[in-house]
């Protein structure tokens, strides 16, 4: 007499860039599990793209605040 014991994977955990996903193996998600999913890449990818913005428009302020400063120090 034997015993058995198996052992079935239900879902894999994923850790991304400080995300954390479980995903199901059942294959079977609904649209809104995968619209749930997305949500956090999307609000990433957003935040990205103001910060970026937001940068280069500092970076433009900079270079013509130090343009200004040569034309005044050029008249003096």
């Amino acid at each position: 007499m034997g015993g058995g014991a198996s052992v079935d994977a239900m879902a894999f955990l994923v850790i991304n860039n400080g995300n954390v996903r479980l995903i199901p193996m059942e294959g079977g998600s609904s649209p809104v599990d995968k619209l749930i999913d997305l949500v956090p890449e999307v609000v990433d990818k957003v935040n990205g793209f103001f910060a970026e913005r937001r940068e280069r428009k500092a970076q433009k302020k900079a270079e013509e605040n130090e343009c200004a400063d040569e034309i005044i120090n050029q008249g003096e």
